[in-house]
């Protein structure tokens, strides 16, 4: 598949090389030439164990290139996979104008491009994004409607710092909101060869339950430290989630889920 990857930063880079490793074509997208250009050279612009590997070989292989121009990225593939950054501002809430300014770049590329088009948030948002942001700039800026003539989801990424590339390919699960399921299809198709559960559902709803499950996993670790040390867990190759799914359970048991009827009803949501 043809794919356009914007924001080569962490999350972009891993996704790069590791689609690229499968074999599907990617553009990265970033507006700092520098970055650009170390992609372009087979070098990664980020510190990460197997990365440079994989960049080296992917380029080397012409399956990856990178660019600062979103007009071709946009009408040379056929899903565009944000990964912006959406650092903390200081009231709490994330900043967007990096993913509103890439919304609005994709948004114009699509006006004039005939052929239908996926794009995909992979950014850490909070839920409303989706409605309040994302779709709205992208319709506003292409003239187009979400869902008809164009897709939008929403495909959170479970990767850790120094093992992103193993995390990648070895997800808890791989959640998909999606505007209509032409664009589910697609971008499930990019998973099959990935031995995760599969949860696919509408956008609100998969933002929704990322944010609750890592909120909640970081409160149940340091709440009940059932595991003596999470991170002696990581080296043993216990992943986070199944930290989680333990003191989660007990965090559920002695703080907020007394009755079994909502406790029931809550492990369904996450564990199902």
């Amino acid at each position: 598949m043809r794919i356009s990857i914007f924001g080569l930063g962490y999350v972009g880079v891993v996704s790069a090389g590791c689609l690229a490793n499968e074999g599907h074509r990617i553009i990265g997208v970033d507006p700092v030439q520098t970055k650009v250009d170390m992609i372009n050279s087979g070098q990664a612009p980020i510190i990460e164990k197997d990365i440079n590997t994989l960049i080296f070989n992917a380029v080397d292989r012409g399956l990856l290139k990178a660019s600062t121009n979103t007009i071709e990225a946009v009408n040379e593939t056929v899903l565009s996979i944000v990964c912006v950054g959406t650092p903390s501002m200081l009231n709490g809430n994330l900043d967007l104008k990096y993913i509103s300014r890439v919304c609005e770049k994709i948004g114009t590329a699509l006006r004039n491009k005939s052929k239908h088009h996926v794009i995909v948030i992979r950014s850490t948002i909070l839920p409303g994004t989706m409605q309040e942001v994302v779709i709205p700039v992208l319709q506003k800026f292409s003239g187009k409607q979400a869902g008809i003539d164009f897709g939008v989801c929403n495909n959170p990424e479970f990767m850790r710092e120094g093992s992103a590339v193993y995390d990648y390919g070895t997800p808890p699960k791989t959640v998909i909101g999606e505007t209509d399921k032409r664009s589910g299809d697609l971008l499930a198709s990019l998973y099959e060869k990935i031995n995760a559960p599969l949860i696919r559902t509408d956008i609100r709803t998969a933002v929704a339950k990322i944010k609750i499950m890592k909120k909640l996993l970081a409160c149940s670790i340091e709440s009940f430290p059932v595991i003596d040390s999470p991170m002696n867990s990581f080296k043993s190759g216990l992943h986070t989630l199944d930290i989680f799914s333990i003191s989660f359970i007990r965090f559920l048991e002695v703080c907020i889920l007394p009755a079994v009827s909502i406790r029931t009803a809550f492990m369904k949501f996450f564990f199902a």
